[in-house]
């Protein structure tokens, strides 16, 4: 479960900013809407959020923070094995309207609660090497610890370590296999090494990522792909995900699921098929998605294909329930950019009710994602810890805030949405004269 994660110095982000699914311990609304990770002797409570939205003007970073998330995640995944030596480290871009700041690291940490021991992991780099990278754990209720800790000299061009738990030829051996490019988490968890394995694991098994704007046609593509992947295999998803489409009032009475040779849809232009043909594989297996719709007269169910006849909202609802399914089952987080993307504003509350729902999330599923709809933002829905802004300061480097830090009293009577729209809370547009005076004649 997540905690906290801080950033700096990485696209529009440039001083550190936190963002926290730590629950403010004053505020007593919406228990459902809480995660109690007390230890059994402590005194004092402790809870999570299930869920954070997060709003803001176009621009001001709301898609940079889920960038953020998913750079870190990546490289930890990726740096041991798909960068090789010397590579430029991929996405990785610092704040680039500051001389200073273009030249020093980009820094990123994460606090995680993983079985009852907590995690605090980060590391700072440029797009040359890593810098810096440390741990420390602390078993629930224990004593922290700092497993590994690794700093670059710049001047000497060597770099310090401090590795425990380890005896002292393989903290050799995998210091010495650790690139200037990689990560130390990412090449002992490839060597399967104890101290990491559990908080290695939970950015490869537990963590996904979604970006519902689908502005790429292989980004839509492996969204429904990956629906379609785990209704197949997993026992009653299929009737799960069929029961939430019927419920979603789409004219849908269930789908069939074909496994085929890839193909891309007859939709795409022919220019845009040779295109994406020329630089994909589309030799893999795949999922032909069929939907049945009741016949007015006759009664009989019709097929459509859910790719070329459906509606881009069906595409998109179906393409997230995979991910929204799974990670309730297992308690995982979901971070997803523009989730009401196409979708009714009734719709995307539903979803973001499955997460507050004690039935539908027994596990401490967690859910972020930004969002333009604010009609979301209401006090019948989301407590002030969970309503966060992204906003542009005078320097163009993007401010990361809550709700709770405006307003700092608790009143269920608050009207968040109006409040915002009336710029109480800031984070809104600032128009220029030609939009601001504008008259349609």
């Amino acid at each position: 479960m997540l905690l906290e994660f801080k950033v700096s110095n990485f696209r529009s982000f440039g001083k550190e900013q936190i963002f926290s699914l730590i629950a403010d311990r004053k505020d007593q609304s919406h228990a459902d809407n809480l995660i109690d990770i007390t230890p059994t002797k402590s005194k004092t409570k402790t809870q999570l959020l299930k869920s954070a939205a997060i709003y803001g003007p176009n621009a001001s970073g709301k898609s940079n923070l889920c960038k953020a998330f998913g750079f870190f995640s990546d490289f930890i995944i990726s740096s041991a094995t798909r960068i090789n030596l010397e590579d430029p480290i991929p996405k990785l871009e610092p704040f680039r309207l500051d001389s200073k700041l273009r030249k020093l690291p980009s820094t990123f940490e994460i606090d995680l609660l993983i079985n009852d021991v907590e995690y605090q992991y980060g590391f700072a780099a440029t797009r040359r090497q890593v810098h810096e990278e440390w741990l420390f754990s602390k078993p629930r209720g224990g004593r922290k610890s700092r497993p590994l800790w690794r700093k670059h000299d710049e001047k000497s061009g060597t770099t310090n370590w401090v590795v425990r738990g380890l005896g002292k030829k393989d903290q050799q051996f995998i210091t010495s296999k650790t690139r200037a490019n990689g990560l130390f988490l990412s090449r002992a968890a490839e060597m399967n090494v104890e101290i990491v394995k559990d908080l290695y694991s939970w950015f490869n098994n537990n963590m996904y990522k979604i970006d519902m704007s689908a502005r790429d046609l292989l980004n839509s593509f492996k969204l429904t792909e990956m629906t379609s992947e785990i209704a197949f295999q997993v026992n009653d998803f299929k009737e799960h995900i069929e029961s939430l489409i019927r419920d979603a009032d789409l004219g849908i009475e269930g789908i069939e699921l074909e496994k085929k040779k890839m193909t891309l849809p007859d939709s795409i232009p022919v220019n845009l098929k040779r295109f994406v043909s020329s630089i994909a594989e589309f030799d893999a297996d795949s999922f032909e998605v069929t939907t049945m719709h009741t016949s007015r007269d006759t009664k009989e169910l019709v097929r459509f294909s859910l790719v070329d006849d459906e509606s881009m909202g069906t595409l998109r609802y179906y393409s997230l329930l995979g991910a929204v399914l799974k990670v309730l089952l297992n308690g995982d987080i979901l971070i997803v950019d523009e989730l009401d993307c196409s979708l009714h504003p009734h719709l995307t509350r539903n979803i973001v009710e499955m997460f507050h729902s004690e039935k539908l999330n027994r596990k401490g599923a967690q859910l972020i994602f930004t969002t333009h709809d604010s009609s979301l933002m209401s006090s019948s829905l989301f407590r002030r810890d969970q309503i966060w802004f992204t906003e542009k300061n005078n320097e163009s480097e993007t401010e990361l805030f809550s709700l709770l830090d405006i307003e700092k009293t608790p009143r269920s009577t608050s009207a968040f949405e109006r409040n915002y729209h009336s710029g109480r809370y800031g984070a809104i547009p600032q128009f220029g004269p030609v939009l601001e005076n504008l008259k349609i004649e």
